[in-house]
């Protein structure tokens, strides 16, 4: 999928409630823009928990199994809320 059509399936119904052409197109232009920009910061970042979509639901799977069981630590109050 390249940044045209990733911008145009993320932005859709923000672009249909575009009535003006010459908007919607600067509009599609600058997402298109944002789109192509953060795919060159991961592959320069290295971004290496890129998911295949064709393995999306496996790994969604193990993580909210993953999950289940995990309990929330919360620090120790510092101070009391002082009531007024």
């Amino acid at each position: 999928m390249n940044a045209e059509a990733a911008a145009l399936i993320r932005y859709k119904r923000e672009l249909d409630a575009i009535t003006d052409e010459t908007k919607r197109k600067e509009q599609l232009k600058r997402r298109i823009e944002e789109v192509q920009w953060a795919w060159d910061m991961q592959t320069r970042m290295g971004a290496s928990n890129i998911i295949d979509p064709r393995d999306s639901r496996r790994y969604l799977i193990r993580t909210l199994r993953w999950l289940r069981n995990k309990e929330q630590e919360w620090a120790p109050r510092k101070h009391e809320n002082i009531r007024i």
